[in-house]
C-alpha cells in the first residue's frame, strides 16, 4: 500500500476516533470533538482531494464498525455518519480542494483567495440550512417550529432535574421562546463555521511545521471577500427584521456572513500588527478579548465591513498586496 493512502486512511481513523470522544463525557470529550477534522484537514492539505476523500471514507469505515460491534450493536451508524460527513468530512473535502487550486502568475504561483474559502464556508452552511429548512417544511412542522419544541422541551426537562436551582417552573416562559427560537440556528451555523476555520488552520501550521504542505503558509492578511457578500449582508439583516420564518432565515444568514466579516477584520488587524512591535503579544491579547468581551466581535465585524469598501488594511499596512480577485 503506497504511504500516502496509508497516511490518509490512518487520518481518517484518527478522525473518526476525536469524533466519538463526544460522547465520554464533556471533558476531555468536547475537546476531542473539536479536533475532528484536523486530520482531515491535514490529510487534504497534505496529500491533495485523492487524501481528503479517503480520509474521509477512513473515517466512515470505523464510525460503522465502532457503533455496529462496540457502541450498540445494532447497526443504528446512519445518524452518526451524517454528522460526521456533514460537519467534518465534507467541509475538510471541499475547502482543501478549492485551497490547493492555483494559477502560474508574474510573481510566481498564485494561490486560491482566502476570501473566497471563506465565501465557500459560509455557502456549505447556508446550504445546510436550507436542506434543513426543506425537510422539515415537507415533515409539514417546520424549522422554526421544531426548534420551539424542541427549547421548551428542555427547558422542561432542566426545571424538572434541577428543581432546587430552577424551582418548579420551567426557566424560560412560553412568551421567551418565540423570541430565542429564531437565533439558533445562526448560532449553530456560527459554530460550524468557527470550528472549520479552527482546524483548517491547526492542520495547515502542523503542515507547514512539518513542510508537508502543499499551499505556503501565510495568505490570511490578504483575506478579503467577494463584493456581494456585503449586499447579502445588507438584504440579510433587512429580513431579520421581520418575524416568523422570514426572520428566521434573515437572522440565521446575517450571523453566518458576520462570521465571514469578523475574518475579514481579524485579517485587516494581522496586517497591521506586522508594523508593530510585539505583534504576537497584541494579537493574543485581541483574541483573548473577542472571548471574553463582548463587543469585541461586533467591533471587529464592523471593521470587516468598513473594510470592503474603505480598504484600510492598505492604509494601515503602508500598502502592502493588492486585493483578492472578487
Amino acid at each position: 500500500m503506497p504511504q500516502q493512502t496509508t497516511i490518509a486512511i490512518a487520518a481518517g481513523g484518527v478522525s473518526a476516533l476525536l469524533f466519538f470522544g463526544l460522547f465520554a463525557g464533556f471533558f476531555p470529550g468536547a475537546p476531542l470533538a473539536a479536533l475532528t477534522a484536523v486530520p482531515l484537514f491535514a490529510a487534504g492539505l497534505g496529500l491533495g482531494l485523492p487524501g481528503a476523500v479517503m480520509a474521509a471514507g477512513a473515517g466512515v469505515v470505523v464510525i460503522v464498525l465502532v457503533v455496529t460491534f462496540i457502541a450498540t450493536g445494532d447497526g443504528g451508524f446512519l445518524p452518526a455518519i451524517l454528522t460526521f460527513l456533514a460537519l467534518h468530512a465534507a467541509p475538510a473535502v471541499i475547502l482543501s480542494r478549492q485551497a490547493l487550486l492555483s494559477r502560474p502568475s508574474p510573481q510566481g504561483q498564485e494561490w486560491y483567495p482566502a476570501g473566497l474559502l471563506v465565501a465557500w464556508l459560509a455557502g456549505i452552511v447556508t446550504a445546510y440550512f436550507a436542506l434543513a429548512l426543506l425537510f422539515f417544511a415537507l415533515q409539514g412542522t417546520g424549522l422554526l417550529t421544531v426548534i420551539e419544541n424542541l427549547i421548551a422541551a428542555m427547558a422542561g426537562a432542566l426545571s424538572g432535574a434541577n428543581p432546587e436551582l430552577f424551582g418548579t417552573e420551567a426557566p424560560l416562559s412560553p412568551d421567551d421562546i418565540p423570541a430565542i427560537a429564531p437565533f439558533i440556528p445562526g448560532v449553530f451555523a456560527a459554530s460550524i463555521m468557527v470550528f472549520v476555520v479552527i482546524s483548517g488552520a491547526l492542520a495547515q501550521a502542523l503542515l507547514t511545521r512539518f513542510k508537508r504542505n502543499i499551499r505556503p503558509g501565510g495568505g490570511f492578511t490578504e483575506l478579503t471577500l467577494p463584493m456581494p457578500m456585503l449586499y447579502a449582508f445588507g438584504v440579510a439583516l433587512a429580513l431579520s427584521l421581520t418575524t416568523g420564518n422570514l426572520g428566521m432565515i434573515g437572522k440565521t444568514l446575517a450571523v453566518i456572513l458576520a462570521v465571514a466579516y469578523l475574518l475579514q477584520g481579524l485579517a485587516v488587524l494581522h496586517a497591521w500588527a506586522r508594523r508593530w512591535k510585539g505583534a504576537s503579544i497584541v494579537l493574543t491579547l485581541l483574541y483573548l478579548a473577542l472571548i471574553l468581551v463582548w463587543p469585541a466581535p461586533v467591533l471587529v465585524v464592523g471593521l470587516g465591513l468598513v473594510e470592503q469598501v474603505a480598504h484600510l488594511r492598505r492604509r494601515g499596512a503602508g500598502g502592502g498586496p493588492g486585493a483578492e480577485d472578487e
